[in-house]
């Protein structure tokens, strides 16, 4: 089965059409699809269903996929490793990060790695797990340290729990709540939410209103723009339950203030992962940041906001 074959499979279901395929690749839709017939005469099967307007992967295609994508992904890093083993580089590491990885965690790491390893090119890509983790099984990021919405599932993908990030309730200095104590859940429900890095109110939120007999709160917008947030929560009208840690300077200014619940009701935390995809080489690049991740998490175990697990 050769490599060039699987790129054009992965193709074909990523654009959705051998015409889009075929455009994404550069070559002609008539080379893409004797690639596609090729293939499927060496395996045996048929890989996709065809009719005059769709493509759609066979049950066949289906357990095709994600051998194909771990065997592009690892193409590539083999790739990227070879390179560096020759003198081509020296030394390159790709990092898909979220908003508490880029703002608060890789600069304390790259600070530490960089002064280790100087000939070392370092790329950090931002986003979300759900757009960081598709990255990673293409074989475009090494590894990544985000907040996943709920465990992966994927065989693909091996998840290593960091540590718990805190998470407390928010609110302008000039919000009538702004530095209470022991406030009843209830009375949070008196004024206007905004979401930003819950969606739907997850990690506990939610279920704990509903365990206390309340309606969980109904945000009136959503929002991942931390300055808009802040800008949001300093205007004194809403309340949110957000990462502490993203809002030191303003909670140490004075302009924003933590909430204090009831202590009956239990904080709220999310996890922090990093991920790799699973039965991936890990080269000494990656090995060395997890390396300096570990250590600063273990030197620095009470790092405002986050608790190891």
């Amino acid at each position: 089965m050769e490599l060039r074959r699987v790129k054009h499979f992965l193709a074909v279901v990523d654009q959705g059409s051998f015409t889009a395929a075929a455009q994404k690749l550069g070559v002609s839709q008539q080379a893409v699809s004797k690639s596609i017939n090729v293939l499927e005469d060496e395996l045996g099967v048929r890989l996709f269903e065809r009719d005059t307007r769709l493509v759609t992967l066979s049950r066949f295609g289906e357990l095709l996929l994600s051998h194909a994508r771990n065997i592009d992904a690892e193409a590539q890093q083999f790739k990227r490793h070879l390179e560096d083993a020759v003198g081509v580089r020296s030394g390159r590491l790709v990092i898909g990060a979220g908003l508490t990885a880029t703002t608060y965690i890789l600069p304390l790491v790259l600070r530490r790695l960089v002064a280790k390893r100087p000939h070392l090119k370092i790329s950090v890509r931002d986003g979300s797990a759900p757009t960081l983790i598709p990255m990673l099984l293409r074989g475009e990021l090494d590894v990544t340290l985000c907040v996943l919405g709920k465990p992966l599932d994927d065989s693909l993908v091996r998840e290593e729990l960091l540590f718990q990030e805190r998470l407390r309730v928010i609110v302008g200095a000039g919000h009538p709540l702004a530095g209470a104590k022991n406030v009843e859940l209830a009375a949070l429900l008196d004024y206007p939410w905004f979401v930003g890095w819950l969606p739907a109110l997850d990690h506990g939120v939610s279920s704990t209103f509903t365990e206390h007999g309340l309606k969980p709160p109904v945000p009136k917008l959503d929002t991942t723009s931390l300055p808009l947030a802040r800008a949001l929560l300093a205007a004194g009208e809403y309340i949110s339950v957000l990462p502490e840690h993203l809002f030191l300077t303003e909670l140490e200014e004075g302009t924003l203030a933590v909430v204090e619940i009831a202590p009956d009701i239990q904080g709220w935390s999310r996890p922090m992962s990093l991920c790799y995809r699973r039965n991936s080489v890990r080269s000494p690049a990656t090995m060395a940041l997890v390396n300096e991740l570990t250590l600063l998490l273990r030197e620095r175990p009470n790092i405002t906001g986050l608790s190891m697990p």
